[in-house]
């Protein structure tokens, strides 16, 4: 693969705000890339953080909320087998005592969970036409919990690839 590095390394940051209960959501975020100079996004390294989760009113009661990094719209959570999948986050929080005791367990899972040392050769992904996506669900067991926000920042530099790469990316990305 032969990909020439044009900028330093950069940090693009994307947000959504989920609703208890609602159906995925999801928010298109800007990449300006210059397709005819074959220019593309090589993502480093990805965190993903959300506003907190509180605890449920009732014992047994939870909060749990996915959020998703892709490099295409979607209409669900994808997984990380899946191709399009740059970053998968997700967190449960569970009431174990009555309500307001204080009581709970927490369940994470993020992945990739390692940073890059953002060398040329070590990348999470590449981005190669001009959005990325930012989705995800909120849901409690009780409902009407007020919005929760996720928040992504990808960092990643610019390249230009050559036109077998840049022809083998587009076609990847555009048929995943």
């Amino acid at each position: 693969m032969a990909l020439k590095k044009t900028s330093a390394l950069m940090n693009l940051g994307g947000s959504i705000d989920l609703v208890d209960g609602a159906a995925y959501a999801e928010s298109r975020m800007e990449l300006p890339l210059d397709s005819l100079s074959r220019e593309v996004w090589v993502v480093t390294d990805i965190q993903v953080d959300h506003e907190l989760l509180v605890f449920d009113a009732a014992q047994g009661g939870a909060q749990t909320i996915g959020i998703r990094v892709s490099k295409n719209s979607q209409t669900g959570l994808i997984e990380i087998d899946d191709p399009d999948c740059v970053s998968s986050y997700s967190a449960t929080l569970i009431q174990t005592t009555a309500a307001n005791l204080g009581g709970g367990a927490f369940q994470q899972s993020k992945t990739p969970d390692e940073f890059s040392t953002g060398e040329g050769k070590d990348y999470l992904c590449i981005i190669a036409t001009p959005n990325w996506f930012v989705g995800g669900t909120f849901a409690t067991t009780t409902g009407g919990a007020s919005n929760r926000a996720a928040f992504v920042r990808m960092t990643g530099y610019r390249a230009i690839a050559d036109v077998g790469t840049y022809s083998a990316l587009i076609a990847e990305q555009l048929n995943s």
